[in-house]
Formats: structure tokens, C-alpha cells, sequence
């Protein structure tokens, strides 16, 4: 496959559009299709004309890729990339580069603020600039002013503005003044110059020194002052007789100071709440008296409750203090609720501060409670007050009795002394007969007066049981009603478990059963009684007005995870939860949510892919939405896998780099796991990655990820670039040849000295080097000192040498030294590595000198 992109550089503005040409050619025997795609930009500012181009072998074709930058693209230069893969070999794929120049937008805005400034002789206004291009600009700022009677300093007078930001240039204006007259308007043009010139224009209005205004006013003055002069002569003798004597008048000043109380600059306040000794609840209207704790005769301030209660005292002194509270119906108090001023308790203020005082009860003057009773007959008729009970985790607590007494035989009955305002029940009661109660509301002071109860024949009976989905209820309230008389009991917690009877009830009568229980909704029933009798209702069933949403968080592969976030909502209803930490990790539990209902249960954490359930809530599904189960994968992939060698044996040290076109992550192959690399937290996506080392060419694979991906990879890289060869020795010997005779003389060490003068010619014979030091250095560091070699090797037992792992392509030098501490080499080479190849070195061939 070849592929070529046309142009390879591409020029544009924000918000242009362009159109590449991606040229593929099918170099293989097989029809084959072609993806093309681009890295580097945003998927979404990127068109594929065709997603998919199939070619017949050796046929051509061509895929075009519009881009359009967005309005806001950067200026500058951009590499991309553009990857065609084939279909029919997932692993053969070409890269090509393409370059992209953002072409820059100059847009700059300016303002003048103020755009108006009225002064004297000085004035400034600020130059408001805004870069809304794309790239960064020099502003040059200057000023004009059309008659060149005002002098203008621009503060700084340049500055660069990057793209979407925001500078101001101070422009300091001065004029000579006019004396009089009206104001003097001077028109400024401020410009900023860029790549484009931007103007915009000031106002400065000058004050004259001396106004028109001030000038009639000094006329109105000198005839106020002639004016004055002559009522002053008129009157002097009036001024004579009327003064006061100056000893009289401080002696009224101080009288007029007596029981006054002098209000400091920072002074301080107290503030507190009135309330009901019966009910706790605020009491609106009533007086507050501030008195001097040294004298309590003469108040020094007052206030009045509001509707709350509460009550305050600003603007005092720093001191001791106590108040009074009266009202109508109740009784006089002292704070803190003390009966005399002789028994008050004080209270400090100090300055700059609110003194917090404590809740006062007030208690109403006793009131009275009379009524009569009808009944058959009156003799054992019993009235009792009580302060109502309250419910309690559903059982009633004991009604707190007041006073009790009892029915006179005429039938009337009265409590005197009785404690207000409060709200009581009135109990009246005789065995045989049905129980009256009567909800009396006793105000301060007040009379409660012609009460009238009928007594019947409480013969009736009405028993049954509460019952929910899951079995007997207890502690429900069930309530009997016959319009006039409520009678209640509440159901059994204990042995026969909801169980209930409402005993003595009058016949014959209509009542309507109400059953309540917090959690619960609320059920009635309609019961009629005849005479004297007894009466059980069917099993009355109770559904729950609330249920529970609950279950188990887990993340995939990993098992129960603490810390997500649950949110359950339906309509105006919103409950945020945690998952546990500890303990039965990854549980959630959320109670008191109304039902019948649907509900939105959503599961997220940070690194996990959101999550979201809808459950239906109601008692029929109860046990279904506390068995809620969710599994959170990540919202990242990971990659990893092991980096080999040509011989497919792992390596270490190899560069792996991750790319997506925009962002790169780079690391290295592990000695432990040997050759490993992993790569985590991934965003989904298509990626390239690459795996390197000195001397090879790139191995590339492609790989598109999603979340909660492990991808494993084996790369095999292909082989290094190295060089090889050989040092050799020339052992030389030396041949005396007589030109008589066809025999010839050796000159061997300890031999016959030869006879004739020619010179022999020399022969010898090529020995391996063994032992020789062989350095390898960079051409840009030799020569130099052994410490810039790359590598050094000795020469083995063949005068062979071996350099591995070289950067390819390179320059380098092979020098041969006799030994490692000899200071010149005996011979050099110039050497240039390929990627993937053993460079074959040519042999040195040393000649015995040393």
C-alpha cells in the first residue's frame, strides 16, 4: 500500500473550511479496502468523504478530508497525521504527516471608561482593549486632540494582548483652566494600532475656576451683608434686654439632665423571648419594663412583645439591669421568673454587645372550668382536666391530670383555681356508662362556662386487629368517633400483637374508626353498635407511606466499592447517600421515601462510568428495591504488554509512546517484568503506539479503546543497527635476490648476513590482531580522549570485534589502538549505520611499526 496526502502543508484561518486529498494505491495481488482517518484534531471538526475506499490490485484512488477549524482555533503551527489501514491485514497501515498553519485573526476591541469625565485641570480615562482573535497582538496606543491645548500620557504606551483577553492603558489628560465662564468641552481621539487601527473618542469638560453660580452668589452675599448691617444697629438695644442669666440657665440644664440616661457612642442591647409556662410557644403583646437594678420604682425603657415573643432593648449604658412583664389575664413577673422586684434576678449589658437573656414562662391568672352533665343517673359522675399526651415511638404516653372532681347531684360541676392559658381535655366518666371528653382551651384568666355533656350507656364494644403486609402492627392509634365524643386506644406491641378494644362505648351508635401510625397511611372505617354490643371488626391493614431503596455497589473485577455517590430522586423528592467504607462495603440503605412512586437511582464516582436504575417503589415490591445490585466499570482503559527483541526475546530500556494525535505519554520497557510497559487510566479512543529502540525502525500498532478496556500488547521491534569486522597484523619478512643466480638469501633474526648490496623486497603475511583496543566514537567527538567513546571492544582470538545497539542513522569513527593505554590510534575508519543492519566494516590491515 502507498498512501500520499496533497498538500502535506495546509493553510487556514478559524473558521475556514479545507480539503485534503489522501492518495492510496493497492500494491498487493488481493482487492483490498482502505479506512482513512486523521489524528491531531477534533473528531468533530473533521469530514471522511467516504468511510471505506476498495481498490483492485495496483488500482489508485483517492479519500478527501475536509477540516473546519472552530472560531476560537489558536494560531500557530500543527502536526497531524493521517492513518489509512487496511481491511484486509489489520497490521498493515501507512502514517503520513501533514502540517497545519492556523493562520491568525486580528479582532480587537476598545472602549473608553469613562467616556465623559468632568474635572478642574486633570482628568484620566482608561483605554479597555479586548483581543478577540486568535492570536497574540502588539497594541500601540496614541492620542490626539484637535485644538493641541491639552497634553495626553498614555501608561504603558504598548503592551501584547493574548487571544480572549482583557488589558487597560491608562491615559492621564491636564489643560490650562479657564478663570470664568461656562465650561470648556475638549474632544479627545484615542487610537490603538495593531494590524488595524481602532479609534474611539473621550469627553473632558473642564470647570472654570471661578463658576457663573459663584459669582451671583457673592452678589447675593454683599447685600445680605449691607442688609445686615442695619438690622443689627435696629435691633442691639432689643438683644440688651432680652439676655438670660447665665446661672439660671445652667441650673435648668442640669435639672433637665435628672433621671435622664446618657447613650453612649457604641452602646450596648439585651433581647430574650416571652413564652407560655404551659405550652413553650411566644406570647405577642405583652409589656416589657427595663428597670436599674439600684432602682426598680422608675423604668428606664420599655417594649413590647411581637408576635413571636421576643422583645429588645437597644441604645443602653453599660450597667445592671432586671425587667418586669405584665399583661393583660396574666400575672405580673420579674425576670427570671420571679414573683417581686426583691427577688429579680439582674442581667449585665456591656458595650458593643447583646446581651442574650433567658426564655420568662408567664403564667395566666388562674381561670375556672363549669359545666352540667345529663345522664340517667348522676350519682358516681367523676370530671377530670388532664394535659393531653403525646405519642411516643406509637404508644401514648399517660395523660398528666390537672384536677379531678366530682358531679354534683344536680349535675353541674366546677374547677376554680384553674392554671391559664393552657388547653385541657375534660373527662367525664361513670362505670356502666360511655367515657365524654371535651377539648376546653382556657385563656388568661378567663371563665370557661356552660359546658354540657351527655352521659349514655357505654355497653359497646368494637375490638380487632392491625395488620400490615409483613404481619401484626403494634403501637398503631386507633381512634372512635361519634361526632361529638373521641374515644382512643392504641394497639398491642406485646403478646397478641395488634390486638386492640375501644370498652364502654354508647349504644346504639354510628362510629367512624380512624387508624394512623407514623410511616404508615392513614385507614377509617365505619362501625354501628347496637345495644350492648360487641363488636369485632375484620383484620384492618395498614400499607406502609413510605418505603426503602437499598442493594450493593461493586466496581468490575474489583468486588464492593466504598464512597460512590447514590442519588435517588422522582419529582420534587431528591436523597444523596455514600456507599460504605467499612464493613459490608459497598452497601447503601435509604429509608422514609414516599411511595407508591418511580424513582431515579444514579451511581457515580470519579474514574467509574456513571451508572443509573429506575425502580419502582411500592409494598408489593418491597424486597426487589432493597436487592439492588450495580457493577461500575472504569471509565478508563488500560494497555500493557511486553516489548521483544528480533530474536523475540524480551527487552528492556525500548521508548513506548502512546498517542492519540493530540497527546502523547511516553515510558520505558521494564527490567522487571523484563521488557513490560502498562500504560493506565486511558481515555476511550483510537491510539498509536510505538515502541523504539537505538538503531531499529519504529514498531507501530494500532489500537481503538473503550472504557473498562485491558488491552495486552506484544510488540516486536526489529533488529538493531550494529557493525563488525576485523583487525589484522602484517608480520613482514625480508628476501635478498642475486641477480646471477636464481638462489635466494632469507634474512631471518640470527641468519647470514647477506653478501650483496640490492635491497630485498619485502613480503609478509596477515595475522589476526589479537588483544587489539577498539574504540567506537561519534564523528562530531573524535578525535578525542577515550572518554568520548561510545563503546570499546577487544579484538578476540580471530581479530574480530562486534559493536551493537548503535543509533542509526550515524555518523561514526572505528579507531584501533595496540593497547588500551596507548595514546594514538593505529588506524581510523569513517563509518554510517542503517537502521535494522550489521554494517560490515572493512578490515584493518596494521603493519608491524610499533
Amino acid at each position: 500500500m502507498i498512501a500520499e496526502v496533497s498538500p502535506e502543508l495546509v493553510e487556514m484561518g478559524p473558521g475556514e473550511t479545507c480539503t485534503i486529498e489522501v492518495h492510496i494505491t493497492n500494491t498487493t495481488p488481493l482487492i483490498d479496502a482502505y479506512s482513512v482517518s486523521l489524528f491531531g484534531l477534533d473528531p468533530s471538526w473533521i469530514t471522511v468523504d467516504q468511510p471505506r475506499l476498495s481498490l483492485f490490485p495496483d488500482e489508485s484512488g483517492s479519500v478527501y478530508i475536509s477540516i473546519q477549524l472552530p472560531e476560537n482555533f489558536p494560531a500557530g503551527h500543527r502536526q497531524l497525521s493521517v492513518h489509512v489501514r487496511s481491511e484486509n491485514d489489520s497490521a498493515e497501515f501507512a502514517l503520513t504527516s501533514l502540517g497545519l498553519l492556523a493562520l491568525g485573526q486580528y479582532r480587537v476591541r476598545m472602549r473608553i471608561d469613562p467616556v465623559v469625565v468632568t474635572a478642574g485641570k486633570e482628568a484620566s480615562f482608561g483605554l479597555v482593549l479586548n483581543n478577540d482573535g486568535n492570536t497574540t497582538v502588539t497594541a500601540l496606543a496614541s492620542a490626539t486632540d484637535p485644538e493641541e491645548m491639552v497634553e495626553i500620557t498614555l501608561a504603558p504606551i504598548a503592551l501584547d494582548l493574548a487571544p480572549g483577553h482583557q488589558d487597560v492603558i491608562q491615559s492621564f489628560v491636564s489643560a490650562r483652566r479657564p478663570w470664568f465662564g461656562q465650561p470648556k468641552v475638549r474632544v479627545i481621539t484615542f487610537a490603538i494600532d495593531t494590524t488595524t487601527r481602532v479609534e474611539a473618542i473621550g469627553t473632558f469638560i473642564q470647570r472654570p475656576r471661578i463658576p457663573r453660580w459663584l459669582l451671583a452668589l457673592m452678589g447675593l452675599l454683599l447685600a445680605a451683608a449691607v442688609f445686615a448691617i442695619v438690622l443689627s444697629r435696629t435691633f442691639d438695644s432689643v438683644v440688651d434686654e432680652a439676655s438670660v442669666d447665665q446661672a439660671l440657665l445652667s441650673e435648668a440644664l442640669n435639672k433637665g439632665g435628672e433621671g435622664g440616661q446618657t447613650v453612649p457612642i457604641q452602646p450596648g442591647g439585651a433581647e430574650g423571648k416571652v413564652v407560655l409556662f404551659s405550652t413553650k410557644e411566644g406570647v405577642a403583646g405583652v409589656q416589657a419594663e427595663l428597670f436599674d437594678i439600684g432602682d426598680t420604682t422608675v423604668p428606664i425603657a420599655t417594649a413590647a412583645t411581637s408576635e413571636d415573643g421576643s422583645y429588645a432593648f437597644s441604645r443602653l449604658s453599660a450597667g445592671k439591669f432586671t425587667i418586669r412583664f405584665s399583661g393583660a389575664g396574666f400575672n405580673d413577673t420579674w425576670y427570671e421568673n420571679a414573683a417581686t422586684a426583691a427577688t429579680a434576678q439582674e442581667f449585665e449589658v456591656e458595650l458593643k454587645a447583646v446581651t442574650d437573656l433567658a426564655d420568662v414562662e408567664l403564667g395566666g391568672r388562674p381561670g375556672s372550668v363549669a359545666g352540667n352533665v345529663v345522664a340517667s343517673d348522676l350519682t358516681g359522675i367523676t370530671a377530670t382536666l388532664v394535659v393531653p399526651g403525646t405519642v411516643t415511638d406509637g404508644v401514648a404516653d399517660v395523660d398528666a391530670q390537672v384536677l379531678s372532681v366530682a358531679v354534683s347531684a344536680d349535675g353541674t360541676f366546677l374547677f376554680e383555681n384553674v392554671p391559664s392559658p393552657a388547653t385541657y381535655q375534660l373527662i367525664v366518666s361513670k362505670v356502666g356508662f360511655a367515657t365524654e371528653t371535651r377539648d376546653v382551651t382556657v385563656g388568661p384568666a378567663q371563665n370557661v362556662e356552660n359546658i354540657s355533656i351527655v352521659l349514655r350507656k357505654g355497653d359497646g364494644t368494637i375490638r380487632g386487629r392491625i395488620i400490615t403486609a409483613g404481619g401484626p402492627l403494634g403501637g398503631a392509634t386507633i381512634e372512635a368517633t361519634d361526632g361529638v365524643t373521641k374515644v382512643s386506644t392504641v394497639s398491642l406491641t406485646e403478646q397478641d400483637i395488634g390486638a386492640f378494644a375501644l370498652r364502654s362505648l354508647a349504644t346504639p351508635q354510628t362510629y367512624t374508626l380512624t387508624i394512623s401510625r407514623p410511616g404508615y397511611r392513614t385507614e377509617t372505617q365505619t362501625v354501628s353498635l347496637t345495644t350492648a354490643q360487641d363488636f369485632t371488626v375484620p383484620d384492618i391493614l395498614l400499607v406502609r407511606s413510605t418505603g426503602s431503596i437499598g442493594g450493593t455497589v461493586s466496581q468490575v473485577g474489583v468486588g464492593g466499592i466504598g464512597g460512590v455517590e447514590v442519588t435517588i430522586s422522582a419529582g420534587d423528592t431528591t436523597v444523596k447517600t455514600f456507599t460504605a467504607s467499612t464493613g459490608d462495603v459497598g452497601s447503601f440503605f435509604v429509608d422514609q421515601l414516599p411511595i407508591p412512586n418511580t424513582y431515579t437511582v444514579t451511581f457515580t464516582k470519579p474514574g467509574l462510568l456513571q451508572q443509573v436504575r429506575v425502580q419502582d417503589l411500592d409494598p408489593a415490591n418491597a424486597a426487589e428495591a432493597l436487592a439492588i445490585t450495580v457493577a461500575m466499570p472504569r471509565s478508563t482503559a488500560n494497555v500493557f504488554g511486553v516489548v521483544r527483541a528480533a530474536d523475540n526475546q524480551p527487552v528492556a530500556f525500548a521508548t513506548v509512546t502512546l498517542n492519540d494525535g493530540t497527546t502523547k505519554r511516553v515510558l520505558t520497557s521494564a527490567n522487571d517484568p523484563l521488557g513490560g510497559f502498562s500504560f493506565t487510566d486511558v481515555p476511550p479512543g483510537a491510539y498509536t503506539i510505538t515502541a523504539s529502540l537505538p538503531g531499529t525502525s519504529p514498531a507501530v500498532q494500532l489500537v481503538n479503546l473503550i472504557a473498562n478496556d485491558d488491552r495486552a500488547l506484544d510488540i516486536r521491534l526489529g533488529v538493531q543497527a550494529s557493525a563488525t569486522g576485523q583487525v589484522l597484523i602484517l608480520r613482514p619478512s625480508a628476501t635478498t635476490t642475486n641477480p646471477n643466480s636464481a638462489a635466494t638469501t632469507t634474512i631471518v633474526p640470527g641468519g647470514p648476513i647477506p653478501t650483496t648490496t640490492t635491497a630485498p623486497p619485502i613480503t609478509g603475511q596477515l595475522e589476526p590482531f589479537v588483544g587489539a583496543t577498539v574504540r567506537l566514537f561519534l564523528a562530531t567527538k573524535f578525535p578525542g580522549p577515550p572518554s568520548n567513546a561510545v563503546d570499546v571492544q577487544t579484538t578476540d582470538s580471530s581479530g574480530r570485534y562486534t559493536f551493537s545497539a548503535l543509533e542509526a542513522p550515524e555518523n561514526y569513527v572505528i579507531a584501533v589502538y595496540q593497547t588500551a593505554l596507548s595514546p594514538e590510534p593505529l588506524d581510523t575508519k569513517l563509518i554510517v549505520t542503517q537502521p535494522g543492519t550489521q554494517l560490515p566494516v572493512p578490515t584493518f590491515e596494521i603493519p608491524v611499526s610499533f
